[in-house]
């Protein structure tokens, strides 16, 4: 009897099938393998990608705070230095203010004794016009009784020619006398007039 048995064979197919069947196994197993390093590599890279990105945005972050600390140290130390210069000024003005007070009170109070001063001679100047008229006055009433005397004499005859002279010459000195007094006024009503303006 030649070649196998049909159980032999049906065997051997058996096995062929079993082996087949493995191959798959392994093909699938492969397959599935090479999608999971896939996976773990697209994984990985975005695990990457995404640190890198978080890293990024860590340093823009770390960049933004930091200008915004330089700009708030900025701003505040601007703010300082006007707030500094704003003490200045005012510490100027109100000394500038003072001086200025001062010098105001000192010229009033210069003002006010010249006035006091200038007060004090028209006083005086217009007590001198008084106390000169009142001289004018004796003077003149001196001069009409002497003319009068001189003239109810010369009437009644009663006058020698030595007394004649001797009276008009009291009566020649008492009208300079009053000349004298007269310019005496006029000098005196210029000073009123010079510390009443």
């Amino acid at each position: 009897m030649s070649g196998s048995s049909d159980a032999e064979l049906k065997a051997q197919e058996e096995q062929l099938k079993q082996q087949q069947q493995l191959q798959k196994e392994q093909e699938k197993a492969l397959k599935a393998e090479e999608k999971a390093i896939k996976e773990k590599t697209k994984a990985e890279e975005a695990a990457k990608k995404a640190e890198e990105k978080a890293k990024k945005e860590q340093e823009k972050a770390a960049k933004e705070k930091a200008k915004a600390e330089a700009a708030a140290k900025k701003a505040e130390e601007k703010a300082k230095k006007a707030e500094e210069k704003a003490a200045k000024e005012k510490a100027k003005a109100e000394k500038a203010a003072k001086k200025a007070e001062e010098k105001a009170a000192k010229e009033k109070a210069k003002a006010e004794k010249a006035a006091k001063k200038q007060q004090e001679r028209l006083a005086k100047a217009q007590s001198e016009v008084s106390k000169i008229e009142a001289k004018i006055t004796k003077a003149k009433t001196d001069l009409a009784k002497e003319e009068n005397k001189y003239n109810s004499k010369k009437a009644k005859g009663n006058l020698s020619p030595n007394d004649d002279t001797k009276y008009k010459g009291k009566l020649l000195e008492k009208q300079q006398k009053i000349n004298e007094l007269n310019l005496e006024l006029v000098k005196a009503k210029a000073k009123v007039n010079k510390y009443g303006n």
